[in-house]
């Protein structure tokens, strides 16, 4: 069996971890006795993806590339106001002082956070840097959203940023300053973790999912087998799920990043069809009302969270999903 498998065979035999993390679920529940995670050994990392099916009206929602000062806080306030729970997949360089506060209150408000890597980097499996860069702009996006959970002040977040990744806050990395410094900044991580009570199995908030920036290498005209297993072996030595999408709103695309009939046209198309729904914190202020408005109204319609949806997939629950996931990232670190 090759070490990849080593990996992800752990995941089969999901335990319960020892302790909560902060952001743990809010209110604790008698622990079931442990359920095995039930995975495909052929699927490649565990994740979620256009394969898998989602009944008629049942969406996700998921949001990319943020925070953002204003939008991700315009969108949080939007969500608030319909009941609505949604992914955020963050890119590590936009946590800073003026969003850190929005990053606790994805967290106390129920949303789920993933990591969609440092730097937003097209060219993650194509630099040719191999397993090791893949992990580092993973993990360094976990180590802020983690900074900004532990901060009580801006003072601190600042404090925090500093000691941890040894640059002025608001600083970016590079991807050779990401390839070069990432494990470095881990272990001073550790070292603060270790001093809050906190170890490398039981961190600050039980991260669960990562995406891929454009979907590369599964989307597009890269779909490479050796990109694949090299992200595939990252996300694994890491702990995560890889998580894809069944459609997208279109805010991205050029000469159309105005046009609202085209973003509800493709939202109206994709969650009456269900599935994960992908969008962007930064769609027009206007267009994201009206979508949100439309989608918790519409009585066909029933949005889901992401890790219920992974947990219907696995058949075990997102707390023993998590045990399992961080318990094959400490196999996978020996």
């Amino acid at each position: 069996m090759t070490r990849f498998w080593r990996v992800w065979a752990v995941l089969f035999w999901c335990v319960l971890g020892r302790a909560e993390p902060v952001w743990a679920d809010a209110a604790p529940l008698e622990a079931p006795a442990p359920k095995a995670c039930s995975f495909d050994a052929g699927e490649g990392a565990p994740g979620l993806s256009r394969r898998d099916a989602f009944a008629a009206g049942e969406v996700v929602l998921t949001f990319d590339d943020g925070p953002q000062p204003s939008a991700t806080k315009r969108l949080l306030d939007q969500l608030d106001h319909h009941g609505l729970k949604a992914t955020f997949f963050v890119v590590g360089l936009w946590v800073r002082e003026d969003t850190y506060q929005l990053i606790q209150r994805m967290a106390s408000s129920g949303h789920e956070i993933g990591t969609h890597t440092y730097g937003h980097d097209l060219r993650l499996t194509r630099r040719g840097w191999g397993v090791d860069y893949i992990e580092g702009q993973y993990e360094l996006t976990r180590v802020l959203v983690e900074l900004a959970l532990l901060a009580g002040s801006r003072d601190e977040f600042r404090a925090l940023y500093r000691r941890v990744l040894e640059r002025k806050p608001g600083a970016i990395l590079s991807p050779s300053q990401v390839r070069a410094r990432w494990r470095a900044i881990q272990r001073n991580h550790f070292e603060l973790l270790a001093e809050r009570g906190f170890d490398q199995e039981q961190r600050v908030y039980p991260m669960r999912f990562a995406r891929p920036p454009g979907g590369i290498p599964y989307e597009g005209h890269w779909p490479v087998r050796k990109m694949r297993e090299e992200h595939e072996q990252a996300l694994g030595n890491l702990g995560l799920l890889n998580v894809l999408w069944h459609g997208v709103s279109g805010d991205t695309v050029l000469g159309r990043l105005d046009d609202s009939e085209f973003l509800l046209a493709n939202v109206r198309y994709h969650t009456r069809r269900g599935g994960i729904l992908l969008m962007h914190d930064r769609m027009r202020a206007d267009a994201m009302a009206d979508v949100l408005e439309r989608i918790a109204s519409d009585p066909k319609l029933r949005v889901v969270t992401l890790e219920s949806a992974a947990a219907a997939k696995y058949g075990c629950s997102a707390r023993e999903l998590y045990a399992g996931l961080r318990a094959s990232a400490a196999v996978a670190a020996r």
